[in-house]
């Protein structure tokens, strides 16, 4: 009796040796297949990495698919998913991607400043600030999301101080950031320091001479310091690379206008007209053709001028401008 409970009992001990054994083994396996699935997942992810980096976005977002479904659980594949995204304008998704990272490691600062980014350019500016004070409270240092929040401050609040702050901030750790240039001079720009601003523009050139920003930049600086020649040759340097620039366009358009070359002028802001029509450049050509003579079309811009959203100064300017359209036709009648 007490042999077959003796035996009884070791055979169900050895059974639960099996079992374990089993399980310890295919554990093991478990653990050797999960280690290889992420070796391969970093060697398809720096596949699509290297596409991204080459810009063929399409072919490396079908890499990274393959990197995630072999490790869901690595937030850098998700995260540079959502920057290829990104680049091809699909924001939701690369919002959602952004998300997956953020919800994985919360404090991966490089996943809220793309967040960001892409906030930002759906023009969701409360929620792109949040996401880059968040990246800067992880990471101090972080010369990008200091000038992603630089732009936000000058751009969208108006607060140049604040923004030149966040510059100086960015350019402390890397004097050589074009961006955080670009930015400061935009800032002293808007806050009348034409001579800093051109100073920060021609250190950003330096460093990347075929810079549209910047040049277009300088010119508005140029332009705003009476200096119509020299914001004529930097709004034409930034069309010889990139012809359809709208910025450049008007900024020439208005330059040729100070200097009373009103075809040129009309030339210009036509283009930018058909490319990008809005209240200034429409008020524009409305100028120029004033300035030539030609009040009807003078008129028929600053009546369609005001078919955009203007602020307030605008709408006054425009409306003033059609009154003495008006008069001068009058009194040819």
């Amino acid at each position: 009796m007490n042999r077959k409970t003796i035996t009884v009992k070791t055979a169900a001990f050895a059974f639960l040796l099996a079992v374990c054994a089993s399980a310890a083994y295919a554990e093991g396996l478990a653990d050797r297949d999960a280690s290889e699935n992420k070796d391969a997942a970093w060697k398809i992810f720096w596949s699509g990495y290297n596409l991204s980096e080459n810009e063929e976005f399409e072919l490396a977002i079908i890499e990274f698919n393959k990197a995630i479904q072999l490790d869901p659980s690595n937030a850098v594949f998700y995260k540079e998913r959502g920057d290829a995204y990104y680049y091809r304008g699909e924001y939701i998704l690369a919002i959602a991607d952004y998300n997956f990272a953020i919800s994985i490691h919360d404090d991966f600062a490089e996943a809220f400043n793309n967040r960001g980014a892409v906030y930002a350019k759906k023009e969701d500016y409360d929620r792109a600030m949040n996401d880059f004070n968040i990246a800067i409270s992880i990471k101090p240092d972080y010369v990008e999301a200091l000038t992603y929040r630089g732009f936000m401050y000058y751009k969208r609040k108006k607060e140049y101080d604040m923004a030149i702050s966040d510059f100086n901030a960015a350019l402390k750790i890397n004097p050589d950031f074009a961006d955080a240039l670009y930015g400061r001079g935009e800032a002293y720009c808007f806050k009348g320091k034409y001579d800093l601003a051109i100073a920060d523009f021609n250190a950003a050139l330096v460093i990347q001479p075929d810079d549209v920003y910047s040049l277009t930049g300088r010119g508005n600086a140029y332009a705003l310091k009476g200096e119509y020649d020299e914001a004529i040759t930097d709004f034409s340097a930034a069309l010889d690379i990139e012809p359809d620039n709208v910025d450049a366009l008007n900024g020439r358009g208005q330059a040729y206008i100070l200097e009373s070359e009103y075809d040129k002028a009309i030339t210009d802001l036509s283009k930018a007209i058909l490319l990008e029509p809005n209240v200034i450049t429409f008020a524009n050509r409305a100028y120029a053709y004033y300035e030539k003579g030609n009040f009807t079309q003078a008129i028929t811009d600053y009546e369609t001028a005001l078919e955009f959203e203007a602020d307030e100064e605008q709408f006054y300017v425009i409306k003033e401008g059609i009154e003495k359209a008006k008069q001068q036709q009058a009194q040819r009648r």
